[in-house]
């Protein structure tokens, strides 16, 4: 938990000293981790729906159907957990101010480098899976 605690006051600290998200970093931290921890989720799924050969998050909505369907999954299995953990772990009674006084910030270094990983690792793995299949 430390350094998932470590990755969001780097974040939150960074974001706070930029002027165009002096504003709105709450939303910009959650919208980035977000992004990053669902990306992360999906692979983790994916490798493990792989080895045990069988998909395991899925439900058939038959009366939308094709793309809407692929969408409300994804919300409902990926996104939906990950904005409800960031924010019972970080802005549910402002704890990310006690988290801010406890760890140190490495001014973005470390968001960025937990952005590259999990946007970078899901392109590897796909663009594995298309040189693969070719």
């Amino acid at each position: 938990m430390g350094l998932y605690y470590r990755i969001w006051v780097d974040w939150i600290t960074r974001l706070q000293k930029v002027p165009k998200s002096k504003d709105n970093w709450a939303f910009t931290s959650m919208l980035y981790m977000t992004i990053c921890m669902t990306l992360n989720f999906i692979v983790i799924i994916t490798i493990v729906e792989n080895f045990i050969g069988q998909q395991i998050y899925a439900i058939k909505i038959y009366f939308i159907g094709g793309l809407i369907d692929d969408i409300l999954n994804l919300f409902i299995f990926f996104v939906l957990p990950c904005i409800c953990v960031n924010y019972s772990l970080i802005f549910h009674n402002k704890r990310y101010l006690k988290l801010i006084d406890k760890y140190p910030p490495y001014n973005g270094k470390l968001a960025a480098a937990y952005l590259l990983f999990s946007v970078g690792i899901p392109m590897l793995i796909g663009l594995y899976a298309i040189i693969k299949n070719w």
